[in-house]
Order: structure tokens, then C-alpha cells, then sequence
């Protein structure tokens, strides 16, 4: 079956356990906080705190995080790291407990990724919605800049590969190289992974797959 790839370069500018351990001991690290305006969080003596994070590290790198709620002793986050990057699945509970939110870092596939020239903007542009356009609005909706992301002063590039499959499915590949940093690379594997239907291309009336190499720049203002 032949393939077809093609090249997308995009730049945003967006406002926006299992931990495996070594012989090392483990250590854990308690600090309270309080909630301020749009969910920042300030440090403070234990008595005035709304939040309380329990932080296990090794080798002086977090391993593991839980994040409760001072009031009534329940788990707010769980988040797990591996050689300081996220790992494994984070999730987010409401007050009863329940998992209202997961973000799952173990999905993320990192690997080589040649530079693609691309093919006529006919093939490329017009297979997403109504074209270009549909495809730049889509993605500059959906892809967020990372709050830990944005604390951190990341900038750069995040280059991943994927294929449209003959059903019109995007399924992604990999991540190329060593990503930027694990948050926004899942958001733009997620983005991808999440894509509405596809209409792929023809070869000889036929439906046929496309492999594209899409840049995804996160600056800061």
C-alpha cells in the first residue's frame, strides 16, 4: 500500500503507583498551602491551609505527589514522575471521591522522526473539514498551554507524527526526539489522538492512509 506524508509547521501563542524505585531510601516532604485567585496556591503555616501536599522523592526527585483538601483529609490529585518528567496515570477527584479527571502520561511513545517534505496543498489542505482553515481553528481551540508548563518558563517545539487512517482516524505515532516536556507533549498527542473524522485521500478510487510530521510551537508573551 503506498503512503502519502506531508508536512504541517504551526506556531502558538497561548494564554492561557506504582513509581519504580532503586535501592536509594525514599523520603517524604509535607507542605501546606493556601488556594488564591485562579487556583494558585500560596504557602503557608499549616493552621491557615486549605491544601496539603505530601511530596515522596528520591535522589532529591519527586516520585510521587498526593494533593488533599485540608478540611476534609480527601485526595484532590495523585501524580507520579520518573526521572523528573510525569509519569503513569495522574488523576484528579471531585469531593465524593470520584475520578472526574485523568491525564495518562504512559500513553506518550517517544522516537525518531525523519523531516518530510510535504505534497500539494491540495492532498494536504482540503482532507480536514472544509480545508486549512477548519484544521488551524481546531487546533488553536483545543491546544492549551500546560499551567505547569507555563510555571516552569517552557518554550519550544513539540514534534509528533501521525497517520490518517483509510477510515479518516487519526492515530498517533509517536513523539519525535525527546518531546519538550511531558505536559505539553500530551496535549498535543491528546489533541491529535481526539481529532474529528478525517476525509483521507483517494489513489485509484480507493481510501489510502497519510502520514504527516506536524511542528507545534508553545511560546510565552
Amino acid at each position: 500500500m503506498k503512503y502519502f506524508s506531508s508536512l504541517i509547521i504551526l506556531c502558538f501563542v497561548l494564554d492561557g503507583l506504582s513509581a519504580q524505585t532503586n535501592s536509594s531510601a525514599i523520603t517524604t516532604d509535607t507542605a501546606y498551602y493556601q488556594t488564591k485567585k485562579r487556583g494558585n496556591l500560596k504557602p503557608v503555616p499549616s493552621r491557615k491551609a486549605d491544601v496539603r501536599i505530601i511530596t515522596s522523592s528520591q535522589n532529591g526527585s519527586a516520585v510521587e505527589r498526593r494533593i488533599s483538601d485540608m478540611d476534609t483529609g480527601s485526595l484532590t490529585q495523585h501524580k507520579f514522575y520518573k526521572d523528573g518528567r510525569p509519569s503513569g496515570k495522574w488523576q484528579y477527584y471531585d469531593e465524593t471521591g470520584k475520578v472526574v479527571r485523568e491525564r495518562n502520561f504512559d500513553k506518550l511513545v517517544y522516537g525518531y522522526c525523519a523531516d518530510e517534505e510535504p505534497v500539494s496543498d491540495t492532498l494536504l489542505f482540503t482532507q480536514f473539514g472544509k480545508g486549512y482553515s477548519d484544521l488551524m481553528n481546531y487546533l488553536g481551540e483545543n491546544i492549551k498551554y500546560p499551567i505547569e508548563s507555563l510555571s516552569s518558563g517552557v518554550n519550544g517545539r513539540v514534534r509528533i507524527k501521525f497517520v490518517v487512517n483509510e477510515s479518516g482516524k487519526a492515530i498517533v505515532l509517536n513523539i519525535c526526539g525527546d518531546g519538550l516536556d511531558g505536559y505539553c507533549d500530551l496535549v498535543v498527542w491528546e489533541i491529535i489522538e481526539n481529532m474529528p473524522l478525517w476525509s483521507p485521500p483517494t489513489e485509484d478510487e480507493k481510501p489510502v492512509r497519510v502520514s504527516f510530521y506536524l511542528p507545534v510551537s508553545f511560546k510565552l508573551k
